[in-house]
């Protein structure tokens, strides 16, 4: 019954971060983070999701790549595929290099770091990809 409570305050986080978002012309990514942020440090979520929460949000996250992919048009994309070039370099490369070369320097770990510039990149891809479609581009 607890993660369907959490479930509800992220929904209305949703709801609200689109709504902002639609008032102040602002991508709704920015909303997303601010209320993400405010209520794990408030207490109204938990620093740790449970099983069901993380399990739903992968389901999630494989749906908008899906959805994504399903509304690209193949042959704009081949044809527009420089300008791809550019969001691949700023949206996958430069964040794993900055995540990877930030978390090198503080713990010296090689692997550690690569795991963190992954985890960045696929972070950086989909939030690109939402914050694009957002702006119609």
């Amino acid at each position: 019954m607890q993660d369907m409570l959490f479930l509800a305050l992220i929904w209305g986080g949703v709801f609200l971060s689109c709504f902002l978002a639609d008032r102040t012309k602002l991508t709704p990514v920015l909303y997303f983070l601010a209320f993400g942020s405010l209520m794990v440090n408030l207490g109204l979520l938990p620093q740790e999701s449970s099983e069901f929460i993380r399990g739903f949000s992968e389901l999630g996250i494989i749906l908008i790549m899906f959805a994504l992919g399903f509304e690209e048009d193949t042959e704009f994309f081949i044809a527009s595929i420089k300008r791809s070039w550019g969001i691949a370099l700023f949206g996958a490369i430069a964040p794993f290099a900055l995540a990877y070369y930030v978390t090198l320097y503080f713990w010296n770990e090689p692997r550690l770091s690569i795991m963190c510039g992954l985890a960045m990149t696929a972070t950086a891809v989909s939030l690109t990809m939402v914050s694009l479609k957002s702006e119609n581009l």
